[in-house]
């Protein structure tokens, strides 16, 4: 037996394991949304198949929450699990949309990763789905908060992480942003001589703001 096989083999065994009573996939005792989608994403990238899988989207069909952090994890781990996203969770995103084009709070405190997580996770969604939409609004939220170095965020205090939710937004709303030359350039004076990223320019590493320069490259 070869190495990937028998971590494939340990994989299907431990993530089996922790299959509840609540039929659906989870990590210890919780099953909130984020859990359930990442299991079954694990269990796509090892090209295994999902034990229980219709009882998981059955339970993600059942959940029920008012906030568009949990439509996104319901929506995204049924597409991946190839279940049906109710017409309901749709319009409840929909729904979600404030006067101004974003899909939550924009002006928010100092300790917010990003003022545009809510609006990615709506626009992802309805992006997935093809939903027909007029993004007119949201793409003119967005770019009124391109900053003069060329990132996102609120009151002209750009990071890498709002950054990557308004690029990964605009993009999902079918905007060039390729075009957007002075986001490249701050996104790459993020970067450090010995590799890795940063918050903003001239601050220390983080693990975290390296994963989304990644993601925002393959944006």
């Amino acid at each position: 037996m070869n190495y990937q096989n028998g971590f494939r083999i340990l994989s299907n065994i431990f993530l089996q394991e922790r299959i509840l009573t609540t039929d659906t996939i989870s990590v210890k005792e919780s099953t909130l949304g984020p859990r359930t989608l990442i299991t079954p994403s694990i269990f796509d990238l090892l090209n295994i198949q999902a034990p229980d899988k219709e009882e998981t989207i059955g339970w993600l069909q059942r959940f029920r929450d008012e906030n568009v952090f949990s439509y996104y994890y319901v929506a995204r781990g049924l597409t991946i699990g190839g279940g049906k996203v109710a017409d309901s969770l749709v319009d409840r995103v929909l729904g979600l949309q404030r006067p101004h084009g974003g899909f939550g709070e924009i002006d928010v405190g100092v300790e917010a990763f990003s003022e545009f997580e809510a609006t990615y996770m709506a626009t992802e969604i309805l992006s997935e789905l093809t939903v027909d939409f007029n993004p007119d609004a949201t793409v003119e939220l967005l770019l009124k908060h391109i900053s003069p170095n060329g990132g996102f965020g609120a009151k002209g205090h750009s990071n890498i992480i709002s950054t990557f939710h308004a690029l990964a937004s605009l993009r999902n709303l079918g905007y060039p942003v390729e075009e957007l030359g002075t986001t490249i350039e701050y996104t790459r004076s993020c970067e450090k001589n010995r590799g890795g990223f940063t918050a903003v320019p001239e601050s220390a590493y983080h693990m975290s703001k390296t994963f989304t320069l990644a993601s925002l490259y393959s944006t």
